[in-house]
């Protein structure tokens, strides 16, 4: 009868290591597949960190406003249309050339400004938003594994569940045995 007994209770252990393996097979490859879909957006999100960072903490600056394409575009045009215009009265490198260049330049800067600033602040908000999805995709990578882990102790709750049930019915059922020996 015993050997009964270690027959049923082996195949039954064996099922449950099967399904158990099973089950973790499909949690690491799921855990894999998770990652390389996200990965391009965590590395997005980490990648811009040091140039966000770097922005925010040194905040706008003339120099920022100095560089701006925008600006510079607009100083160039406005400063030689000005030259063309004095040298066509007379030399382009005169007194008056360069006063009126002055006050083109003096007007220009407070025109372009703002201008330049919502470039700024357009710049640091798209490095914000990849950042936020390197952050949004990170966070989806943790409960997606947290998901899985669960799936898989509920999958190895139940294989050991399904077991002890097993054994429990063996045992059962060697008790009734024994006693209907016992009583006929």
């Amino acid at each position: 009868m015993s050997s009964v007994v270690d027959a049923v209770t082996g195949g039954s252990s064996r099922q449950t290591s099967g399904a158990q393996d099973y089950t973790s097979g499909q949690a690491d490859e799921t855990r894999r597949q998770i990652m390389e879909l996200l990965k391009p957006f965590v590395s997005a999100g980490a990648g811009v960190l040091p140039q966000l960072t770097g922005m925010a903490s040194k905040g706008f600056s003339a120099d920022d406003f100095k560089a701006d394409p925008g600006y510079q575009f607009a100083l160039q045009q406005g400063q030689q249309a000005t030259q063309n215009a004095a040298g066509v009265r007379g030399s382009p490198f005169g007194g008056q050339a360069l006063a009126a260049i002055d006050q083109y330049t003096q007007g220009l800067a407070n025109q372009t400004y703002q201008n330049s600033f919502n470039r700024w602040q357009t710049q640091l908000g798209n490095l914000q938003n990849i950042a936020g999805l390197g952050a949004n995709a990170g966070a989806g990578v943790g409960s997606n594994l947290t998901g899985i882990m669960s799936a898989a102790t509920g999958a190895y709750t139940s294989a050991a569940n399904t077991q002890t049930n097993a054994n429990a019915n063996i045992v059962n059922a060697g008790i009734g045995a024994g006693a209907a020996i016992l009583a006929g």
